[in-house]
């Protein structure tokens, strides 16, 4: 018969390290004398028994269902896990379980960081709550666990996690650091026996290691969360510039054409970056009118109009004129098709062809 909780904590002293192994069922075959104390089961008692024995009622089965699928999956797993003893005392554990070769290797000890805990046993609460209500309604068990399942990964979600193993990256090097501040410094033993002294360095070595580890974790992480934020930022400046371009575009269908009779007029060969480069500045920038998608007035036609192929006036219906200075986008963009037609690019349009040919002068092509 299952212990009831009685309302009473006991907290598992930090120097604590428990361990269990269990198949691949849940059952206990190996436990050390530390869990019994701490669950108040005699090693006897745990041995052959479900884990589930120090399971605590407000535990969500949804946590339990990701521990078991990732597992299974061979994928290590590390959880605050609140218990229940069998003197009906609770008490918390931050448990970090592996597969190995077919069994299940769990390795628990106190959490250190108490408000990452609070967070969890409030998580917990919301997820239990919905699995209750499933329960009251004629689901099973298993189905509450779905229903506590989508909860749970609803609320990490919400808080920026894609998984319950994007959640764990974020709790190791949380417990590791808390567990740091408060744990006891090693001692030193410079007359002690040469076997002690080995093992000393090996786990002041170990010690070190694993601090250095859960810090390169807390750097990567917090460069994750720079990077996404660079992304978000990125993403709105270019819906934004879309923006821009589509209502450059709308200018420019609705626009009236202003032709001089007898204008000078060259054709660019189509060249879609230049021309949303030149619609983003125009209606971006404000810095100068936008030119057309094709006919241009000819830059060189006050220089060297003779090189340019012309057009009559009846032929340059519907476009209109570009006098505005040439920016270091419009430019750029330019210069970046330029290249793409010399490598062999070729653009895919549904505009119509030019209507005239290309301006032989080097300042019109480019």
């Amino acid at each position: 018969m299952s212990p009831t909780p009685s309302g009473l904590f006991h907290d598992v002293p930090i120097e604590d390290l428990f361990f269990s192994t269990t198949d691949a069922k849940g059952v206990i075959d190996e436990a050390n004398e530390v869990f019994a104390r701490n669950s108040r089961y005699e090693r006897s008692e745990l041995l052959g028994a479900p884990h589930n024995i120090i399971r605590h009622p407000d535990m969500p089965g949804a946590v339990f269902k990701a521990t078991w699928d990732l597992l299974g999956a061979g994928h290590p797993v590390c959880a605050y896990v609140k218990n229940l003893a069998r003197d009906g005392s609770t008490y918390w554990a931050f448990a970090t379980i592996v597969p190995i070769a077919g069994r299940f290797l769990s390795v628990r000890a106190t959490p250190c960081d108490r408000t990452a805990r609070d967070l969890f046993e409030s998580l917990y609460a919301t997820v239990r709550e919905a699995e209750i209500a499933a329960r009251d309604a004629g689901a099973s068990a298993r189905e509450a666990a779905d229903v506590g399942s989508e909860v749970l990964g609803k609320a990490l979600a919400e808080n920026g996690f894609g998984s319950y193993t994007e959640l764990q990256l974020d709790l190791v090097p949380v417990e590791v650091t808390a567990r740091e501040q408060v744990c006891p410094p090693l001692p030193q033993l410079p007359d002690g026996s040469k076997t002690a002294r080995k093992i000393l360095a090996q786990v002041t070595a170990a010690r070190s290691s694993l601090g250095a580890f859960a810090t390169d974790i807390a750097d990567s992480l917090t460069l994750t969360d720079t990077l996404s934020r660079d992304l978000r930022r990125l993403g709105a400046a270019l819906a934004g510039l879309d923006r821009a371009v589509a209502s450059a575009a709308q200018t420019l269908t609705a626009a009236t054409p202003a032709m001089a009779t007898g204008s000078t007029m060259v054709t660019y060969a189509s060249d879609p970056v230049a021309d949303s480069a030149d619609m983003t500045v125009g209606a971006v920038g404000r810095l100068g009118p936008l030119r057309p998608t094709w006919p241009h007035w000819c830059p060189s036609s006050r220089a060297d109009s003779a090189r340019c192929a012309t057009t009559s006036s009846a032929q340059a219906t519907n476009w209109l004129p570009w006098s505005g200075p040439a920016s270091t986008l419009r430019s750029a963009a330019r210069s970046l098709a330029c290249r793409r037609r010399r490598s062999g690019d070729t653009w895919s349009l549904s505009r119509p062809a030019p209507r005239t040919r290309a301006c032989p002068s080097a300042r019109c092509r480019v």
